[in-house]
């Protein structure tokens, strides 16, 4: 199933539709994991679909079949040397600028906007992979998202990797904890003062989550029952602004 609140992917959607049934061939590019190919299934489901780089069947997929979504296009650079005439290319490329010799294989190009520039598609996501998560972890978190904090560096891929790992590891308890790290200081254990090098997995996310939630170094360190200087040093040292 495909959805989008982004105005500008309903648009390349509306193009889609309006030359459905026309032999007009398209070209659809952006970023990797923003639902291109989830998009273009919905519309030309019953199309012929072709790797990029299978370029052994490229050749003969051309000559059997005239509707023809080819995904993975950037893979495969000899295009121009293709018989696109009267075929209808549906093409997919994991690009964000497409070479200029590409403008005269297509009637349409069209530039699928990233999720971070698609934030009103954000809660849709992170229920949907929330949802799936409880269910496959066996789990019943509903949680909050801070929106600013997820990592939207690869997309729908690491947004997805970021709702699992909060559901995982929501309200884990003091033993699942030590697990945890024992699996890691066992497999990164090596010498060299590792005490004071491992310090920073327990000081940083204790300063900046008591940061976060008292507002301030001074009520912090009261918690925490250390002093003030001795909490500012180690705010520095752990590069927390």
């Amino acid at each position: 199933m495909f959805f989008s609140d982004c105005e500008k992917i309903k648009q390349i959607k509306k193009g889609f539709e309006l030359t459905r049934n026309m032999q007009i061939s398209t070209l659809l590019y952006g970023e990797s994991n923003i639902g291109k190919k989830t998009l273009v299934k919905s519309i030309y489901n019953n199309a012929t679909w072709i790797d990029g780089g299978d370029f052994s069947k490229i050749k003969n997929v051309l000559q059997e079949n005239s509707e023809i979504v080819i995904y993975n296009f950037d893979i495969h650079r000899n295009y121009d040397s293709e018989d696109f005439n009267n075929k209808k290319i549906i093409a997919i490329a994991n690009e964000i600028t497409i070479p200029d010799y590409i403008d005269s294989l297509f009637g349409f190009i069209y530039k699928m906007p990233p999720l971070r520039e698609r934030l009103e598609d954000l809660k849709f996501f992170i229920d949907k992979y929330t949802k799936e998560a409880n269910e496959n972890l066996s789990k019943k978190e509903i949680l909050n998202f801070d929106i600013e904090k997820i990592n939207l560096n690869d997309n729908i891929k690491s947004l997805k990797i970021d709702v699992y790992k909060k559901v995982a590891f929501n309200n884990l308890e003091k033993n699942e904890i030590q697990d945890i790290l024992y699996d890691y200081f066992k497999k990164n254990l090596q010498g060299n003062n590792d005490y004071v090098k491992f310090l920073n997995l327990f000081e940083y996310p204790l300063i900046v989550a008591g940061l976060e939630k008292y507002g301030s170094q001074l009520k912090l360190s009261q918690i925490l029952g250390i002093n003030r200087n001795t909490l500012r040093k180690k705010v520095n040292e752990n590069g927390i602004n």
